[in-house]
């Protein structure tokens, strides 16, 4: 069995309720990796919440040309003590 050659062409082609059905497994390292149904490799991360998060939020509204960018969240940070 070989494997097809996607392109960002093949990939755009896909609608939002297939690129939705994607799956997450643990890699050999620990890692998370989602894929489409059709095998090509999305989103590594160190989690599988993180994962699916980037996964659903960032990268297939990226590929469908439907990301506004708009995806941080602003926190603060303090130091306690003397430095």
């Amino acid at each position: 069995m070989t494997k097809e050659k996607f392109t960002i062409k093949t990939i755009k082609q896909i609608t939002r309720d297939e690129l939705m059905k994607y799956t997450i497994r643990e890699s050999k390292y620990g890692l998370f990796i989602s894929s489409t149904t059709c095998g090509v490799d999305m989103v590594t991360a160190p989690t599988e919440e993180s994962c699916r998060r980037v996964t659903e939020g960032i990268h297939i509204p990226s590929l469908l040309g439907e990301f506004d960018g708009d995806k941080t969240t602003s926190g603060s940070a303090v130091v306690g003590g003397k430095l």
